[in-house]
């Protein structure tokens, strides 16, 4: 008996051995995968919203934050914000951002989020999946407003992602 537990165990360690362990780079890597929804219903004073999804890899599995690395949510807006890059580092304690890709009368606004921590599993450290944030609209102008998002996401080591786009979204303003 305990020859066959020893030819099982044998047996496991040989398969696992065989299995490698993904190869990804230490900064993490996102591709916009999904919006909830495509039109949204809105007005100056009332938001409605989308579930955005990208997937993501990190090669040392670094990505989140507990809630004690920073402050309350916001939203920042400025003249001068065309890309994710020139907030990232005025926003310790966010590793999540989303840039409202529409203008109003050349101001911007991005969102700034935070991912929760994800926990290491198994030996290897890379990680991969996919997450899920809500994002709140309203219009901008009327009748109606079209919208995309720039995405870009920070792991702890302050490695920064690729900047991805999402489809657009139409907002029907009322």
């Amino acid at each position: 008996m305990k020859f066959i537990h020893l030819f099982l165990a044998m047996l496991v360690l040989g398969i696992a051995g065989c299995i490698d362990e993904p190869n990804y780079p230490d900064e993490p890597v996102i591709e916009f995968a999904s919006v909830s929804r495509d039109t949204l219903y809105a007005s100056q004073f009332v938001t409605d919203s989308v579930l955005i999804t990208v997937n993501f890899t990190d090669g040392d599995g670094d990505i989140g934050s507990d809630d004690s690395d920073g402050g309350t949510e916001f939203v920042a807006c400025g003249l001068n914000y065309d890309s994710i890059c020139q907030v990232v580092d005025t926003v310790p304690g966010f590793n999540l951002f989303a840039l409202d890709n529409r203008s109003n009368n050349g101001i911007k606004c991005i969102k700034p989020s935070r991912i929760p921590f994800v926990p290491e599993n198994g030996s290897s450290k890379a990680i991969s999946g996919d997450m899920t944030f809500f994002a709140t609209v309203n219009c901008l102008s009327g009748p109606v407003d079209t919208l995309s998002y720039q995405i870009m996401i920070r792991d702890r080591a302050g490695h920064c992602s690729n900047i991805v786009r999402t489809q657009d979204i139409i907002v029907i303003c009322q």
